[in-house]
């Protein structure tokens, strides 16, 4: 039997095995001086229970074999890796036992008793009823220590940040589940001081063996959609380019940081709430988007003061029941994240947890909404409505652009004056990715991005929204010229449409035609 077994370890090029199993087994026990006859009738025992060579080869990458041995030795060193912190674990917890629909329900402000005494009526006794105002209170970190050795090596592990970032070929996108750092040098030798000695790094001296750990931000991720074409497995470029674009933006000449004191403020180390940038993430899911942003902009020597993160899911984790819509996860996601509701609320709180303490050690607050609209009113607040108005309002891959972006007004009351709309939407056409496929099955897809900036201009009473750029991002140069044909070919028939109606209504004006174009244009 174990030679049978041997014998379809290594298939030929047709599937079938080299020998075939009688004349294999029977030579074997020849020299070994057994009766063939049992042997072959113990190697087809053995085929029998193993399946015919095609099962064979369904089965191989269950077989323990040679093609298990990096996941055999992955599995034991996930075994013997430090785990997450007592302190992480249990701030995690304690955010799905209440603490994130407490950061949720927002309190009353700092300044304000916690209740407020309200007269009798009539004679009755005092009663006491909340304050009016109300006021977000930020994530608190667990207390889990992260020291600088971790930090470097944990910012240094990001796939994305590599002078080569990777080609994905996973739905899961984000930061490793281990990180492997070096132990302190043996006496031999000194380790590298700094950056050294993490993940390996070029240092002088004998450094000890490389001991896997639990990576602190291992739980951020973004969409888990492969056929997304916003995931930076289906177009790398989409997102990369995006966030190239913000960055130069927002260090630009009209960008938030652009009069001195602005840029002096974001500059400065935490010396107050209102000292550095101030983000905005609608839906911004399990973070990591969001950290790569907030990482890049750090890079450039800005502080990000405030980062305020908005999503239905966070209200929805706060159930332990599965609602009935799946917190609008699609199916490919919440298998990705578990495949149960449970293991979906651990990943959410997890992702918000390690955020909240990586982004302490800078000084950035992190405070988390379940709607616009709770930031939209407190940005209406007189008094205090400025102060929550954020330099960089982000919404990437959240919703559809048509149904879910948002209007003018509500970009001018969550913006602060010079402020930032970058949106990143992943988009379907109308025809298909290849010659001869059908395009309701298989239609094409690409990434459009739009920047806007929130200016005061002269003599306007309010603010107003001047668009900046936009552009899309097709997977290949064959895509975007299939794409270019099918919008020109829309554009003759809309043309062509407007021209008859000229000259069916003649009494319409050149205003009113102007505008059913572009009508015709957003459909």
């Amino acid at each position: 039997s174990r030679s049978a077994a041997g014998m379809h370890d290594k298939p030929c090029h047709d599937g079938l095995p080299f020998s075939s199993s009688s004349s294999r087994a029977g030579g074997i026990a020849a020299r070994r001086g057994h009766d063939a006859g049992s042997a072959s009738a113990s190697a087809a025992r053995s085929l029998r229970a193993l399946g015919s060579p095609a099962c064979w080869c369904r089965r191989r990458e269950a077989w323990p074999g040679r093609g298990r041995v990096a996941e055999v030795r992955q599995q034991a060193a996930g075994s013997a890796a430090e785990g997450a912190p007592e302190e992480l674990c249990r701030a995690a917890a304690a955010l799905l036992s209440g603490g994130l629909a407490a950061a949720l329900r927002p309190c009353a402000p700092p300044s304000a008793p916690s209740w407020v005494a309200v007269a009798p009526v009539c004679g009755g006794a005092s009663s006491m009823r909340p304050p009016l105002r109300r006021w977000p209170c930020p994530l608190q970190p667990s207390g889990a220590a992260l020291s600088e050795e971790l930090v470097l090596a944990t910012l240094a592990a990001d796939p994305e940040a590599r002078s080569t970032p990777p080609t994905w070929t996973s739905a899961r996108v984000g930061f490793p589940s281990l990180l492997h750092i070096a132990d302190a040098a043996s006496p031999g030798g000194g380790a590298s001081s700094g950056g050294g000695s993490v993940m390996g790094g070029g240092g002088s001296g004998v450094v000890g063996r490389r001991r896997p750990r639990l990576c602190p931000l291992s739980a951020l991720t973004e969409c888990c959609n492969a056929r997304c074409s916003s995931h930076r497995g289906a177009i790398p470029q989409a997102r990369r380019n995006f966030e190239q674009a913000v960055v130069a933006e927002v260090l630009g000449p009209s960008g938030p940081l652009s009069t001195p004191a602005a840029a002096a403020s974001a500059r400065l180390p935490q010396s107050g709430r209102q000292a550095g940038l101030r983000i905005v993430a609608l839906g911004s899911g399990l973070l990591y988007q969001e950290f790569r942003l907030v990482q890049l902009l750090r890079s450039r020597g800005s502080h990000v003061a405030r980062l305020t993160l908005i999503d239905r899911l966070y209200g929805a984790v706060c159930c332990e029941s599965l609602p009935a819509d799946a917190a609008g996860i699609r199916k490919a996601a919440f298998q990705e994240l578990g495949g149960t509701w449970a293991e979906v609320r651990r990943n959410v709180a997890m992702a918000l947890q390690q955020t909240t303490d990586f982004l302490a050690k800078i000084g950035t607050e992190v405070f988390v909404l379940s709607e616009t609209e709770e930031l939209a009113a407190l940005c209406r607040e007189e008094g205090q409505g400025f102060s929550w108005r954020c330099d960089l309002l982000l919404q990437v891959d959240a919703g559809e652009l048509r149904r879910d972006t948002l209007s003018d007004e509500m970009k001018a009351c969550l913006l602060a004056p010079g402020g930032l709309y970058c949106t990143l939407w992943a988009m379907t056409a109308h025809v298909a990715e290849e010659e001869g496929f059908d395009e309701d099955e298989n239609p094409l897809r690409f990434c459009f991005s739009r920047l806007e900036c929130c200016c005061l201009e002269a003599g306007a009473g309010r603010p107003q929204i001047r668009p900046l750029r936009s552009w899309r991002t097709y997977a290949s140069a064959e895509h975007q010229r299939r794409h270019e044909d099918y919008l020109r070919e829309l554009e003759r028939e809309n043309q062509e449409l407007v021209r008859q109606i000229r000259e069916e209504r003649p009494e319409l004006s050149e205003e009113q035609l102007e505008e059913l174009l572009r009508e015709l244009r957003r459909l």
